[in-house]
Order: structure tokens, then C-alpha cells, then sequence
């Protein structure tokens, strides 16, 4: 019996140097993968870097867009811009509405008790 036990122990220590490698194996493959992502490509960073100090102008920019020769219903323009293409959260899609309402460039009606937003007409002089 004590031969048997040996035996067993033998087999788990060798099921264990395996494991080991393995799991340094896997630990080197996974710092050569952080490695390849901190490296990614430099221009590809730059540009999303950019894209994202001009987030709020290029969410603006579409609102203005959409509402373009037509007025919409707030609702309905938040759903447009959050759920359906994602450009913002809903707070800040609210937000970007104040500063465009403050900035004189929207205008906010009341119609059929829902909430209706254009885009304010500019006075040619």
C-alpha cells in the first residue's frame, strides 16, 4: 500500500509541474497580449482621442441636422440620438439641448401637450 501511495504521489506532483508550466505559459501569453494593446496603432489613438473632445459638437451638429427644415417632438428626437444611434447618454443629450436652447439656437414649443423642439430661425439683416 505504501508503494501505491508513492505511485499516486508521483503522478500528482507530475499533474502539478504541468499545471505549473501551463499556467507560466499562459501568464507570458498574457502579458505579451497587454503589451500588443498598449501598442496599437498610434494614429488610430490620435484620431479616436480627437473624436472624442469633438463628441459633444458632432452630437450638436446631428441634432441641428435632423431638424433641419422640420420641427420633432423632443421625445422622439431623444430616442433618434440616444437609443437608436447611440451618440450620447440621455443625460447629456438633455444637456446639449439646454446649452443649444441657451445659445439661442433652439426653439422649444409646447403642442398638444408634447414637448416640440426646431431649430430657431436666424433673421437675415
Amino acid at each position: 500500500m505504501n508503494g501505491m501511495a508513492s505511485d499516486r504521489e508521483l503522478e500528482l506532483e507530475a499533474k502539478l509541474n504541468r499545471l505549473e508550466e501551463s499556467y507560466i505559459q499562459l501568464q507570458q501569453s498574457f502579458a505579451n497580449l497587454e503589451k500588443a494593446v498598449r501598442q496599437r496603432d498610434p494614429l488610430k489613438k490620435e484620431v479616436l482621442k480627437r473624436f472624442q473632445k469633438k463628441r459633444k459638437e458632432v452630437v450638436k451638429g446631428k441634432i441641428a441636422e435632423l431638424l433641419t427644415g422640420r420641427s420633432m417632438e423632443l421625445a422622439e428626437l431623444k430616442d433618434l440620438i440616444v437609443d437608436g444611434l447611440a451618440y450620447c447618454s440621455k443625460a447629456s443629450f438633455y444637456r446639449y439641448i439646454d446649452e443649444m436652447k441657451a445659445k439661442g439656437l433652439l426653439d422649444m414649443l409646447e403642442m398638444e401637450g408634447k414637448l416640440t423642439v426646431a431649430l430657431q430661425a436666424k433673421v437675415m439683416v
